[in-house]
């Protein structure tokens, strides 16, 4: 069994070359507090056949994203925790707004992005990729939940 260390790569460049002739099926997001809606995403591209990959933002781009108060957690703390989760084959950070050359360099088969994009995915990305013929995947996990959201019920608290 490989150790959880392992499944981290901090250069997608390094990752490309552990993934030559495998299916690659990508994820990204912030995934600052980890919750249910994750989980059955994850678990929902793990099911389409290949070797997942998450990409998780970096401090600053979340900070850029969220606002100074984000993230909660710490990027070497998400990169472990969703690097120890059973259905996740690799994860790797990215600093950039976009993921445009992650499709390109990665080439995923498939790229699975929360149904709350439906409609929403950033045209550049969309022409990357139908360029790279990459199909989009929409998952909606009918459950509604956003770290935005818990921690908004926690203030409240």
């Amino acid at each position: 069994m490989r150790k959880i260390t392992d499944k981290i790569y901090m250069d997608y460049q390094d990752l490309y070359v552990e993934l030559i002739g495998e299916r690659v099926i990508l994820v990204n997001g912030t995934f600052d507090i980890i919750h249910a809606g994750h989980i059955r995403l994850l678990n929902y591209a793990k099911s389409l056949k290949g070797k997942l990959v998450v990409l998780t933002n970096t401090d600053s781009s979340i900070k850029k994203l969220k606002g100074p108060n984000r993230p909660i957690n710490k990027l070497e703390d998400r990169l472990y925790t969703l690097a120890s989760l059973q259905c996740v084959d690799y994860v790797c950070p990215f600093k950039e707004k976009r993921v445009n050359k992650y499709l390109i360099g990665l080439q995923p088969k498939i790229w699975v992005k929360g149904s709350d994009y439906n409609g929403n995915i950033n045209k550049s990305e969309l022409r990357t990729a139908i360029h790279e013929d990459i199909d989009i995947v929409l998952y909606d996990s009918e459950l509604n939940c956003s770290s935005t959201e818990i921690l908004n019920k926690l203030k409240e608290t």
